[in-house]
């Protein structure tokens, strides 16, 4: 005996999908012209943006930074897509050191403010990124560090 849903609403057999020899020709080829055009974008070259961690070591001692410093800096590169898109697949791009004590001045004095030009670190970022990119700028432009003394105790 048959449900009374069964009966108003009978069930009809699904049908089964059935591609034409043409659509799948056309999918293939498709397919194919997709792959082909990627291939070829990403073969030209482009200017892009990408961001790169930062760390600041061996600051001076007895002294500590007052101002927030950047932690990541934004670089503009030039290079082919298929660079850009491997450097952004693999995120986990070890931090540029940004040696600090290194950059002062050379009479010993720290000052109470420095401005680091991040120009002067384009070494350390072109080790970073590799050769294959070629650096065009950078933001921000200058790294500011504001130092304060620490008094001790005696």
């Amino acid at each position: 005996m048959a449900s009374e849903s069964e009966k108003i609403l009978p069930q009809k057999p699904i049908p089964k999908l059935k591609l034409n020899k043409n659509v799948q020709v056309i999918l293939i080829c498709f397919f194919f012209a997709t792959l082909f055009w990627f291939l070829i974008v990403l073969s030209k070259e482009y200017v892009a943006h990408v961001n790169v961690k930062v760390q600041y070591e061996h600051l001076p001692m007895n002294h500590v930074v007052e101002n927030e410093l950047p932690k990541t800096i934004r670089v503009a590169v030039r290079a082919s897509g298929f660079q850009i898109l491997s450097y952004r697949a693999g995120r986990t791009s070890e931090p540029v050191n940004i040696d600090v004590l290194s950059k002062l001045p050379v009479n010993k004095e720290i000052p109470a403010t420095l401005a680091l030009p991040t120009r002067s670190l384009a070494s350390d970022f072109t080790v970073a990124l590799g050769d294959e990119f070629q650096v065009l700028g950078y933001l921000p432009d200058t790294i500011f560090f504001s130092f304060k003394s620490i008094l001790q105790k005696k």
